[in-house]
């Protein structure tokens, strides 16, 4: 009776020890399981943000490929400009669907010759108002016009460097002129005045170069 008792007692202690082994094994795995499904979780999370990350870029570069291809379609169709004989016959090429407004007042006299060119519909001239493009020609001599510079080109506010247009040598300008604006200019010796042709505005870099290449005049 005896020895079927510290069986029973043998087996029951068995029983015990296999029944929390094997919890001990299923909580385990159920950790190891719940480890292994946060990290794919994990991994798909990182493949899906590169995938979306990589999707991103190319319509970003698809966009700004079919934002160029627009612009130099747009640059293709371009009118004339063509200044006064007495004043070098200034011309260059400009966008078509950009208006030009020439200051009368100041042609009459021609201490300073000014043109201002805008998409559409030229807005109120302002020493604020930002153009695409304006031509001035100055009744100053090319280095008292570039003396005036001096001063922000010191300070860091423009950079200075040498310009080339249909064989004629002078200096592109880039940077701050006013609190206002910020933009690209091209300024040339013109007989005994000064040329410049000045963008007001980042936003009209790429055409402001096109149009920079086609400038010519009679010196």
């Amino acid at each position: 009776m005896k020895n079927t008792l510290n069986k029973n007692q043998d087996g029951s202690v068995l029983l015990v020890v296999l029944s929390s082994v094997f919890g001990i094994i299923a909580l385990i795995l159920a950790g190891v399981s719940i480890w292994l499904y946060g990290e794919m979780n994990k991994a798909q999370s990182d493949v899906d943000s590169k995938v979306n990350l990589r999707v991103s870029e190319a319509e970003d570069k698809f966009n700004e490929k079919c934002e160029e291809k627009m612009s130099r379609e747009r640059l293709r169709t371009v009118s004339k400009f063509n200044g006064p004989a007495d004043l070098g016959s200034v011309s260059f090429d400009y966008p078509r669907d950009w208006s030009v407004y020439v200051d009368t007042d100041t042609t009459r006299n021609y201490n300073k010759y000014e043109a201002y060119f805008y998409p559409k519909e030229v807005p109120k001239v302002s020493s604020s108002q930002q153009f695409s493009l304006r031509l001035t020609i100055e009744n100053k001599d090319y280095d008292s016009v570039m003396n005036s510079y001096q001063s922000k080109i010191k300070k860091g506010d423009l950079a200075s460097s040498s310009e080339n247009s249909q064989g004629h040598e002078g200096t592109r300008l880039s940077g701050e002129f006013s609190k206002d604006i910020r933009g690209y200019a091209v300024v040339y010796k013109l007989r005994d005045k000064t040329l410049t042709l000045r963008t007001d505005a980042e936003d009209f870099k790429q055409a402001f170069d096109q149009v920079a290449k086609t400038i010519d005049f009679e010196d």
